[in-house]
């Protein structure tokens, strides 16, 4: 009988072990959907992307579009669209790898440069001589034709989502570093000037050839996620590459030579005053930096 409680209290200790093995087993399942997985997803998303600074800014004259030394061209870029993908690495509840690669086109607003370029060109003034002075004597045209622009990212960095409605409503913010290619237009400014009562007419043109570069560049972004399947985001992408181009300048003059009386005025070259007009630049080709900055406002669905 010395024995009994010995024997009782083993027998409640393998009962109890019993039960707690039971009670674990039982709620396993539960802690394994706690549990955490990483996951890899992947996004398609598009939208439109619309130009930032020195690359949407617009020209007052010609020689703000042609590069030259010491000085980057004002890029006059319009309001364009994206598309692209992103890889989103999620390794934490919240916090994750982002990989996207997408691809940029803006067109050039040849509309607003040759509207500049009209406006500029109507106040020039050569030898003391305003053009708007001798207008009715002369016939003038201006026309600028660009490509558009195109560019591309492929970028990696880190991505932080934050939950607000579990499964329906989440934000996110995001930074990125990596990979820029870009495509600088080729660019072509005319102008005609002709005096009908003489015969006198003049044609001019500034061409800039095309360019491609590579760089280094940025992404900042953020936005919000609906119902872990939806995503609205804004991305800011910066990037400056160097870009190489030849500038050609070609002046052509035909009737009598090139100059015409002005009652009052005297003698007006018409071949100088295209000269002013056409901003002739020395250069034949130039190397430059070329900063090209878009946000990127897009919608996207994760697969």
């Amino acid at each position: 009988m010395k024995h009994f409680p010995r024997t009782i209290f083993y027998r409640l200790s393998s009962l109890s072990a019993a039960w707690l093995l039971a009670l674990a087993v039982c709620m396993l399942p539960a802690f394994a959907q706690d549990t955490f997985v990483v996951s890899n997803r992947v996004e398609i998303h598009g939208g439109m992307s619309a130009p930032v600074g020195n690359f949407s800014a617009l020209p007052s004259t010609l020689q703000d579009l042609i590069p030259q030394q010491g000085r980057v061209p004002l890029g006059a870029a319009n309001l364009g669209f994206t598309i692209g993908l992103t890889d989103i690495v999620r390794l934490t509840p919240n916090l994750g790898l982002v990989f996207t690669l997408d691809g940029a086109y803006n067109p050039y607003n040849t509309v607003e440069a040759e509207r500049q370029l009209r406006s500029g060109i109507a106040n020039l003034s050569v030898g003391g001589v305003n053009l708007a002075l001798i207008s009715a004597l002369l016939q003038t045209s201006v026309a600028y034709t660009a490509q558009p622009y195109i560019n591309g990212t492929l970028m990696g960095g880190v991505r932080y989502e934050l939950p607000i409605i579990a499964g329906a409503f989440s934000i996110f913010a995001m930074a990125q570093g990596g990979l820029f290619y870009g495509v600088l237009p080729a660019t072509e400014a005319k102008l005609s000037l002709a005096v009908p009562l003489v015969n006198i007419r003049a044609d001019g043109s500034v061409s800039q050839t095309a360019g491609q570069a590579a760089a280094l560049g940025y992404g900042v972004g953020a936005g919000v996620v609906l119902f872990d399947r939806v995503t609205i985001g804004a991305r800011y992408t910066g990037a400056s590459p160097e870009f190489s181009t030849d500038i050609k300048p070609v002046i052509t003059t035909s009737g009598v030579p090139g100059s015409v009386m002005v009652p009052g005025l005297g003698q007006v070259n018409i071949q100088s005053l295209l000269n002013t007009a056409l901003g002739v630049v020395p250069q034949s080709a130039t190397r430059f930096a070329f900063p090209v900055s878009t946000m990127k406002i897009t919608v996207g669905v994760i697969l």
